[in-house]
């Protein structure tokens, strides 16, 4: 007689890998994975190596302005060797922004494949986003030790979005006369509310700021530090506006003005300023130092409504 033994397998019920396990999820915590692991891509893994190898990086961006919209790339490529052999390195590398936390990078973790690799940064947006600078800069750092930063890149510019409402306020006015022309268009406003001063908006010669002051508004912003013909970003900290009722409708209640517009009650306007220097001789042989600064700011309130600010400013030193 043959016994047939028959083996039948059955298989259990496998538990999941828990949050910071082995090749489980990282922990939405402060420590995201167990001792001796690292998280990689959103799971906790061995590291790479304790001895991450020196590097040799040549990093080019591919243009130096974007525009600070939230929407305009910068795309860069690099090439990487390991400094002790000079071989191609294979590896991955983790981008950050410097300032930190300031616009998104595609892909998250660059790879270097024989030593070549390359990614895009998407800018901040300078009207949601803060902070949102003008001077940026690239960092680069082994994945295994994300705060040590082995790379800096050269700099880069984010600069103010071009405010495209439309105006009847001509900038180019400004420069025949010293003095101040203020165009302002508030939300539930008809029109564009015009105004001027004839005062010098620099004043005193030591002056850092323009200070313009109609009978719709007061606003005081800053003179760049090099005084040579550039854009400059400006961010909310830099501005003091103030906007008298008159600008609202005839028929708007005073006190009901800063309701209109969160712009007015809060003030964050951004924006962005070009100057214009020239020198004059004067008939005794002397000179004078001319400055025009054409500024544009803008904001978005917390209701949608959409204010501009312009400004053509020409003071003399």
């Amino acid at each position: 007689m043959t016994l047939l033994v028959i083996g039948l397998s059955f298989g259990c019920d496998q538990t999941s890998i828990a949050d910071g396990a082995l090749n489980g999820k990282c922990r939405l915590a402060e420590i995201q994975c167990d001792d001796g692991l690292s998280c990689r891509e959103g799971l906790c893994v061995p590291p790479i190596g304790d001895d991450l190898p020196a590097l040799e990086i040549a990093f080019e961006l591919l243009k130096r302005d974007i525009v600070a919209d939230g929407e305009d790339r910068l795309d860069f490529q690099l090439l990487v060797n390991d400094a002790t052999t000079g071989e191609p390195f294979n590896g991955e590398l983790l981008m950050v922004s410097a300032p930190s936390g300031v616009g998104q990078f595609s892909p998250g973790i660059l790879e270097i494949e024989n030593g070549f690799g390359g990614g895009t940064y998407r800018s901040c947006d300078r009207r949601t986003d803060f902070p949102c600078p003008e001077v940026m800069s690239i960092s680069l750092a082994h994945p295994t030790a994300p705060l040590d930063m082995i790379f800096e890149s050269e700099t880069f510019r984010q600069l103010s979005p071009d405010i495209t409402s439309p105006s009847s306020l001509q900038m180019g006015d400004c420069r025949p006369v010293v003095g101040s022309k203020i165009g302002i268009i508030m939300p539930n406003a008809v029109g564009e509310k015009l105004s001027s001063d004839n005062n010098n908006p620099l004043g005193d010669p030591t002056s850092n700021s323009f200070n313009v002051t109609t009978d719709a508004l007061s606003l005081v912003f800053p003179l760049p530090d090099q005084r040579i013909d550039q854009y400059q970003a400006l961010s909310p900290s830099q501005l003091t506006v103030t906007i008298t009722p008159e600008v609202m409708e005839a028929d708007a209640e005073p006190e009901a003005s800063a309701a209109v517009s969160t712009c007015l009650a809060e003030g964050v306007w951004v924006g962005s300023q070009r100057l214009e220097l020239w020198t004059e001789d004067t008939e005794d042989s002397n000179s004078i130092t001319h400055i025009m600064s054409n500024l544009a700011i803008d904001c978005f309130d917390e209701r949608g409504g959409y204010a501009v600010i312009r400004v053509c400013a020409h003071g003399t030193l």
